[in-house]
């Protein structure tokens, strides 16, 4: 999304270097006895502080208020969100209709590929209902085209490019070969537009939802411009609907993204929002292990991580444990004990379940529970108690309504024939999606951490899980991580043993572990502040939420999140994204930064950001520290305001801006109907009229791509 020619990155070097001259970004490791005597954060930089430590940056006006609330007022209110107003983000929510819908109604109403292929296969009737019926037919007219250009030798990739999960990606260059594959003849999208364009919003959608898929793909090769003014006054539950016509997968994984974007950016329970990220980056899932886990992720963060952001320990690990989403991740829904009776009756089930065979005894969860979710990795645990955690978890599966195709087949035999009526396809039909099943169970006591685990079925996952959550070294192990993400890379001990003294004796409550963390001398140590370098995403969310910028299409910003090298949900493996400075500060991420901010001042569409400085007029030197404050919440160093004032007149980077804006509108939205708000209506020209003058807008990306500003 940011593509950048060698002249202009050597534009952009030279500008950071300049700011780096004087204010290195340089790790200085862990902190010194001498350093941490140094005194504490002065009384009127403290709201500060603490909003770059506890929120994702503060927005326009949000200092002044946490300063006139009281500082230890306003925690105490963040610690309890249920007493806060937020309304707002919550009817901003409703455009992605969804992420409200249980996960058994979201692989429903929105057919996963492996889904529809089951359906064309067995030629299964479609839904009754006539909108989940165009849906289905749409996917599975979709899915014969791709199959019968495969069949001929030709590149499916024609035809995916509307199916992909991942948002706002499209190259134009294959336009024509969809066009060609689907049958599409020259003028055929501009007809249709036009027969359209006329009708009211429900007759338009009606139409739409009509079409077969030569039409339809016809339509979404039209642009995003006509596409716009296509799905105009229409329904947030239409415009999802007609999205999902081209490609369910890729409407799933577009509302995911953006509605965390939306909460982040606009939520008032900010301490809420930095623990969810925080627990979802613990407890992390890869979003593309497979073509389930999409659907999965909206109730795991929604209904298990959200909800116990603040709360127990034991609690979200129980909770998390049962979650299809982990379950699917770490394997362990496949997971059957060398003795279990499945494994007795299951023949090739038995074999692979004595061999340690991925369908049989699967170490997976019982390794990453220890390593990553509890204990740590000097937690003082065995491989001998990796096998026999692993054990104790066998059983903890997925109902049969969830359960993906690698759990079908023969070798299931009388499971899955009990099953199969409950089963179309991925299967949809349960309402719940953990079950317990004891014939998979592997027999008999187990010993974990030198306990003596009697056989008790299901309980015993819940005694060891109980055992994990109380444990000093689980303790230890989340006080540290919670103080890396909040203090600093190479927090004070001192600080972490009070945390985990606290985890201890309040049995897990997080909230008491973030007081205590919030009263200790330790966090105010004056070497803390600006010692968390952000990692991307705390970028760009703090940078749109200091410019106050107006989101109508986070499109945009999901693709500059994988720009930035941290996509949504993309972390691959269960260790998740590292907090730390060494792991994001380098030149090429500082280049990266700093254009995103350059296109951010100009308004990104769908973006739109406002004079964060009041607007009003005065001199340039005085513009320049009125941004300074708004954006950093403080003065610049004296080398980023030389850099800002001799740059932001500069051609070069005004035009580079614009050339950048105008690549963005063609990259921003291939599908005009995809979810997330109204698409873009504004042309390049409407996109200028609409953002801050070249001057402003270059000072702001400057300024978003200091080292100030990188720093919380």
């Amino acid at each position: 999304m940011f593509r950048s020619d060698s002249a202009f990155r050597t534009l952009y070097s030279a500008a950071l270097c300049g700011m780096l001259l004087c204010q290195p970004l340089l790790a200085e490791g862990p902190v010194s006895q001498k350093t941490k005597n140094a005194g504490s954060i002065a009384a009127q930089d403290r709201a500060r502080y603490a909003l770059n430590r506890f929120t994702f940056g503060a927005r326009p006006g949000e200092l002044e208020a946490v300063e006139k609330t009281g500082l230890d007022r306003w925690f105490d209110q963040q610690l309890h969100p249920e007493k806060l107003d937020d309304t707002a983000m919550l009817t901003r929510l409703d455009q992605y209709p969804a992420m409200k819908l249980s996960t058994a109604e979201l692989m429903r109403r929105f057919p996963s590929p492996q889904m529809i292929r089951a359906m064309d296969r067995t030629g299964a009737s479609l839904p009754s209902d006539p909108i989940e019926r165009a849906i289905y037919r749409s996917q599975i007219e979709q899915y014969r085209l791709r199959t019968a250009a495969q069949e001929k030798g030709q590149n499916p990739d024609a035809m995916q490019a509307q199916n992909e999960m991942a948002p706002g990606e499209d190259n134009p260059s294959k336009r024509e070969a969809r066009m060609q594959a689907a049958g599409i003849t020259p003028g055929q999208p501009q007809r249709l537009v036009k027969e359209l364009i006329g009708l009211p919003p429900q007759e338009r959608f009606q139409k739409i939802l009509a079409m077969n898929t030569s039409d339809l793909m016809a339509l979404r090769i039209a642009g995003p411009q006509r596409l716009s003014s296509l799905v105009e006054g229409m329904t947030p539950e239409q415009k999802e609907t007609l999205a999902a016509l081209g490609g369910t997968p890729r409407l799933v994984g577009a509302e995911l993204m953006e509605q965390r974007l939306i909460r982040e950016i606009y939520s008032t329970h900010q301490v809420e929002e930095v623990m969810t990220n925080f627990w979802m980056n613990h407890f992390n899932v890869y979003v593309r292990k497979n073509a389930q886990e999409p659907y999965y992720l909206p109730s795991y963060e929604r209904d298990v991580i959200r909800p116990r952001a603040l709360g127990n320990f034991e609690d979200l690990l129980v909770a998390v444990a049962r979650s299809p989403a982990m379950l699917v991740y770490l394997d362990n829904f496949q997971s059957t004990g060398p003795n279990s009776v499945a494994a007795s009756q299951g023949g090739f089930l038995r074999t692979a379940a004595q061999q340690n065979a991925p369908r049989g005894l699967n170490e997976n969860y019982a390794r990453e529970l220890m390593e990553l979710h509890t204990l740590g990795v000097n937690g003082g645990y065995t491989q001998k108690d990796v096998t026999e955690v692993a054990k104790v978890f066998t059983g903890w599966t997925l109902d049969p309504g969830f359960r993906p195709k690698q759990l079908r087949g023969s070798v299931f035999g009388r499971e899955r024939r009990q099953q199969a009526a409950q089963q179309v396809g991925m299967g949809i039909a349960s309402a719940n999606s953990f079950a317990f099943l004891d014939r998979r169970h592997e027999p008999g006591s187990k010993t974990v951490l030198g306990i003596t685990i009697k056989e008790n079925g299901e309980k015993e996952g819940l005694e060891v899980l109980h055992m994990l959550a109380t444990n000093p070294a689980t303790a230890h192990f989340i006080s540290q991580k919670l103080a890396e993400r909040f203090v600093s890379d190479h927090p004070d001990p001192g600080l972490v043993e009070k945390m985990a003294a606290s985890f201890t004796r309040s049995h897990g409550e997080i909230k008491a572990v973030l007081k205590t963390m919030f009263d200790a001398p330790e966090f105010w140590a004056k070497s803390n502040e600006g010692a968390k370098f952000k990692t991307p995403e705390e970028f760009l969310v703090s940078a749109v939420r200091a410019t106050g910028a107006e989101v109508t299409n986070s499109l945009p910003l999901i693709q500059a999140m994988n720009t930035l090298g941290m996509p949504l949900y993309g972390a691959q493996p269960p260790t998740g994204y590292k907090w730390d400075q060494e792991t994001w500060l380098n030149t090429a991420a500082l280049v990266n930064r700093m254009n995103f901010g350059i296109r951010l001042g100009h308004s990104l569409p769908g973006v739109i950001v406002g004079d964060p400085s009041g607007g009003e007029q005065q001199s340039e030197e005085a513009k320049e520290q009125a941004l300074e404050k708004a954006l950093l919440g403080r003065a610049a160093g004296e080398g980023t305001r030389k850099t800002v004032l001799a740059q932001f007149r500069n051609p070069e980077l005004q035009a580079q801006a614009e050339k950048s804006l105008a690549a963005t509108e063609e990259e921003e939205q291939s599908n005009g109907m995809a979810p997330g708000g109204e698409p873009s209506r504004r042309s390049r020209a409407e996109a200028t009229v609409s953002a801050l003058d070249d001057q402003t807008a270059n000072m702001i990306g400057l300024l978003i791509g200091s080292p100030e500003f990188q720093r919380r």
